[in-house]
């Protein structure tokens, strides 16, 4: 696809008002689209993707949550630790279900006929469609919330909502060292011993607002801040922005940790109405979310928007 094509592409249906002169262009006019620029999704490619064979699977869990060793019996024929002193591995499981999502395109025969990229414009808004629907799977996976009052989003709780074991609430503060520190302490201990793979996940604007935070400082550190040659950490985990974070929350965990099942992969679909004298687009993809460890994050509520 050309780096410069379509701005035309919206989820919505396409109509030929869309284009300039009732779709047609007129000769002064450039012979390409240009591309809108879309938001990047960025936490949906860090999270672990895991393919279904079904709509439900079940991730099984094993392991000791709690001190094993026990005073040694004493030595001899038939010796053995008291039965309360006998422990078990502890099993668990994570369910991930899926929910169907679905995206339809109208393309009017005129816009493909009257327009300046002719046949090249279908291929155009499917590449455009496939790159928005990734943008909505993030918003899909960190945002849904049962009781939505957005359909598309009250499907299934998303990665903020699972997330109630460990909540640190900024009340009201903007992002800074100490609304971290706290984040960093409220995660359990079992969790820490690999702090490189964690990642504190917050909005952009918070990501920008820490790092002037760390510029101010009269030292090399700020200066390659400022230079924008250094990522920012906190208390040894590294900052990322994510495009779809609120400005209020954050979420602290091993990108891993998150979840995200596909039963089926991005499936397009072309078909046309031949009295209609339209095409139809049709994405689907079937998918949803879980935690590996819900216990292994830790969410952040109540930040002040920096820009307030």
């Amino acid at each position: 696809m050309s780096d410069v094509n379509s701005e035309l592409v919206r989820k919505a249906d396409l109509a030929a008002s869309d284009l300039n002169t009732a779709g047609k262009l007129t000769v002064e006019q450039f012979d390409r689209f240009y591309q809108k620029l879309m938001i990047e999704p960025t936490l949906l490619q860090a999270v672990r993707m895991i393919p279904m064979t079904k709509p439900d699977m079940e991730i099984n869990k094993i392991g000791f949550g709690s001190r094993i060793l026990r005073p040694a019996a004493a030595e001899g024929l038939g010796a053995t630790l008291a039965a309360t002193d006998r422990v078990k591995p502890a099993l668990s499981k994570v369910t991930v279900s899926t929910v169907e999502l679905q995206a339809e395109i109208v393309i009017p025969y005129s816009v493909l006929e009257d327009n300046i990229e002719k046949d090249n414009l279908s291929d155009t808004i499917i590449d455009l469609a496939a790159q928005r629907s990734s943008i909505d799977l993030e918003e899909f996976g960190l945002l849904s919330t049962t009781g939505n009052g957005d359909a598309f989003l009250a499907q299934m709780p998303g990665w903020l909502e699972k997330v109630s074991s460990n909540v640190v609430d900024a009340e009201l503060a903007k992002l800074n060292k100490d609304v971290l520190l706290d984040v960093a302490m409220a995660l359990p201990d079992q969790f820490t011993r690999n702090l490189a793979t964690y990642r504190h996940f917050v909005s952009r604007k918070n990501d920008l607002q820490y790092r002037n935070t760390i510029a101010d400082r009269q030292t090399p550190a700020g200066d390659a801040i400022i230079a924008g040659m250094a990522p920012v950490y906190a208390f040894g985990t590294a900052l990322s922005p994510v495009s779809q974070m609120p400005a209020a929350n954050g979420l602290y965990t091993d990108p891993k940790n998150l979840i995200f099942g596909i039963h089926r992969e991005v499936l397009i679909e072309v078909d046309k109405d031949i009295r209609g004298r339209v095409y139809f687009a049709v994405l689907t993809i079937r998918c949803g979310t879980a935690i590996e460890e819900e216990e292994g994050a830790v969410k952040l509520i109540n930040l002040t928007d920096p820009q307030t």
